[in-house]
């Protein structure tokens, strides 16, 4: 970035060209997902209220923010997990499961389209 080494997005935004490729972008989207986690972190609001049981996830504070976290927790663990299928390739086993797991989701996205239509019809 400091080398001028950008591409423009949406006519005024100047982002790095690396983010192109799906994988750096999808590492920095996990970046951000974790950082927002850290900040929302239900442990670190409920430092104040942490006399006895100091670890702890529960308290008033927390309430507000347990379902917002929640949502980033599951976008950071899906994004993860598609990042590491990339490794699928390092055991035949592994790879042969992601293969056919692919084909079955999209046999069963034309199975539902199908019968979505059928029952809409």
């Amino acid at each position: 970035y400091r080398e001028g080494d950008t591409m423009t997005c949406c006519r005024c935004l100047k982002i790095p060209t690396y983010l192109r490729d799906p994988r750096d972008s999808g590492g920095f989207l996990l970046m951000l997902l974790l950082m927002m986690m850290c900040a929302l972190e239900p442990m670190f609001h409920c430092l104040p209220e942490a006399q006895e049981e100091f670890p702890s996830q529960t308290c008033y504070a927390a309430e507000k923010i347990t379902y917002i976290y929640s949502v980033f927790c599951m976008g950071a663990m899906a994004i993860h997990w598609l990042l590491l299928i990339d490794l699928s390739v390092f055991s035949t086993g592994l790879s042969a499961f992601v293969l056919v797991i692919s084909k079955v989701l999209s046999e069963m996205n034309r199975f539902l389209i199908t019968l979505l239509w059928l029952l809409i019809t």
